[in-house]
């Protein structure tokens, strides 16, 4: 009987170590980075343009279009999407053009750096990458903002989105530099 219990005692004491020895990943969103320059003024008339690797194209950036749409579906903003993909321009279409000209700010967002930190058995991966969103005044052609966002996430790049689409919309409304600096 005594044997019974020091083995379950010993059990129960391995598991306690081997569970306090993990680590809990926490998924959250980070600024690198926040530039907003004092001539920033909002618009009522906003393109996002999506840049850079096209791989996240069907997955991170659609769900990303869908919920900004949402979200902005109550707002007196009008809001359009576009992707440029593989282009060799940083920021591309600077020229002149007729369906730009309507748009007071253009918002460029891309992806880099990212990384699987973790593969857990193909479930509950561990993910980290930065969202870069920089955002032109389309009358002066300056860019008015500047972020680098870095991003934790867990199991699928699209988990942190509902948070994440705050975050962008709160940088395009010129709010986000009261709410996240200094966080």
């Amino acid at each position: 009987m005594k044997n019974k219990i020091r083995i379950v005692l010993i059990f129960i004491l391995i598991s306690c170590a081997f569970l306090s020895a993990q680590t809990k990943f926490k998924q959250e969103i980070i600024f690198k980075e926040l530039k907003i320059s004092e001539n920033y003024k909002t618009s009522d008339n906003v393109l996002i343009q999506y840049i850079g690797d096209g791989s996240f194209s069907n997955y991170f950036y659609s769900d990303v279009t869908k919920r900004l749409k949402k979200s902005y579906r109550k707002t007196n903003t009008k809001v359009s999407f576009k992707s440029n993909f593989n282009s060799k321009e940083v920021f591309p279409e600077t020229k002149p053009s007729k369906f730009l000209d309507k748009f007071g700010v253009i918002v460029y967002i891309s992806i880099s750096n990212f990384k699987t930190l973790s593969e857990n058995e193909g479930y509950n991966r561990q993910l980290a990458y930065d969202l870069n969103l920089d955002i032109r005044n389309n009358e002066t052609k300056e860019i008015d903002v500047t972020s680098t966002i870095q991003i934790y996430c867990l199991h699928d790049i699209t988990s942190v989105n509902n948070e994440l689409v705050t975050v962008i919309k709160d940088i395009i409304s010129g709010i986000a530099k009261d709410k996240y600096v200094e966080r």
